[in-house]
């Protein structure tokens, strides 16, 4: 089953409503807020949209609501148009900039948005403009804004309300879970066909969460290659360590910045009790007992969900067989047993619609 990021938007037939997309995907990619540009009838220069950063410079975008695959020469020369004449303003500003004292408001970069997909005539284009101009051009095809909206809930529902995102977070505590570990779990999963599907499966569903494109590449990347079944594979030992890499790699990803830096705070704290959570699981099976998980850390990261009171004494309940100092004699498989129950606990609770007063607590 693919995941919503891999569906297709349709494409809007209004320049208007198009423009109003582009407006709130530049917001989303820029953090910084873009305004439509003047109304209908007014000249407009070749500008839709326009941002004015804190040091008086400009970002402008232009939106060409091309659908029709044919018309790509079409679109070029529109284009081209376009952004001569957003050259001419720009000389002009320089002029002015030259001649007045105050806030200089030069162009800075430019965006082209258009609903036409990815087309390497389109391409050659832009980057035949990169020599030619003062200002930075940067091109968004369909492709480019679909995955924009697709990643920001508040947009989808805005344009494409009947659209269900699945980008919710219990995937991405479980995403955390799985991946921290991957290594140990592909390993120890190695004759478990179904199981082993599953940690895939998660994983699949997490990569919603690499908002970064190279990231997002490079993590598709190594996961495709490795199998996700065993079935009629015999492997020698180079073949095995070759697939732990691969697993390290995914691993090394997880703890580093690149993907939670580029999370909220509320998904960073659940991002960290997946990795706290498979860190403990993946560490129950080295030799000698597991560190002991910090209670204090985890249910300050809880705090930070919206549990309730009695949710978070529920956590702490199931979390104290984890809690023993090394030197007391607590089964390793007693300590793991806690470690899933509070995994699945979590997943309980953040898999409910609404966290209410009267919500019963279930043992696990």
């Amino acid at each position: 089953m693919p995941t919503l990021p891999l569906s297709i938007l349709p494409k809007t037939k209004s320049p208007e409503d198009f423009e109003l997309i582009c407006r709130d995907v530049l917001t989303e990619k820029c953090n910084i807020e873009f305004k439509l540009y003047g109304r209908n009838g007014q000249r407009q220069n070749g500008i839709d949209l326009f941002a004015q950063e804190k040091d008086g410079s400009l970002i402008v975008a232009q939106c060409k609501n091309y659908c029709d695959e044919n018309k790509a020469d079409t679109l070029i020369k529109k284009m081209e148009s376009d952004i001569k004449k957003i050259n001419d303003i720009y000389k002009q500003k320089e002029d002015e900039a030259k001649n007045k004292k105050g806030e200089k408001k030069q162009i800075k970069k430019v965006f082209l948005m258009t609903s036409y997909n990815t087309d390497t005539k389109i391409q050659d284009f832009s980057i035949g403009c990169h020599n030619k101009y003062l200002f930075e051009i940067e091109i968004l095809f369909w492709e480019d804004i679909e995955e924009i909206i697709l990643d920001n809930d508040s947009i989808l529902k805005r344009y494409y309300p009947y659209k269900k995102s699945e980008k919710n977070l219990i995937t991405l505590f479980e995403f955390a879970f799985v991946a921290i570990q991957f290594s140990y779990l592909n390993f120890l999963l190695s004759e478990n066909r179904k199981s082993k599907n599953v940690c895939y499966d998660m994983l699949e569903k997490g990569k919603v969460w690499i908002k970064h494109k190279s990231t997002k590449k490079k993590f598709s990347d190594l996961l495709s290659q490795i199998p996700s079944s065993t079935k009629n594979k015999i492997y020698d030992a180079d073949g095995y360590l070759y697939e732990r890499d691969l697993c390290v790699e995914i691993e090394n990803m997880i703890k580093g910045k690149e993907i939670y830096s580029k999370l909220s705070s509320e998904q960073k704290d659940l991002f960290s009790m997946g990795k706290c959570l498979g860190n403990y699981n993946k560490e129950c099976d080295n030799e000698g007992l597991p560190s002991n998980i910090d209670l204090e850390y985890f249910m300050i990261l809880c705090d930070s969900q919206g549990f309730m009171d009695e949710q978070n004494q529920e956590i702490k309940r199931l979390l104290e067989p984890m809690l023993n100092a090394p030197s007391q004699e607590i089964r390793q498989e007693e300590r793991q047993e806690s470690l899933i129950r509070v995994y699945d606990y979590i997943r309980y609770i953040k898999n409910q619609n609404e966290i209410s007063s009267s919500h019963k607590i279930i043992r696990i």
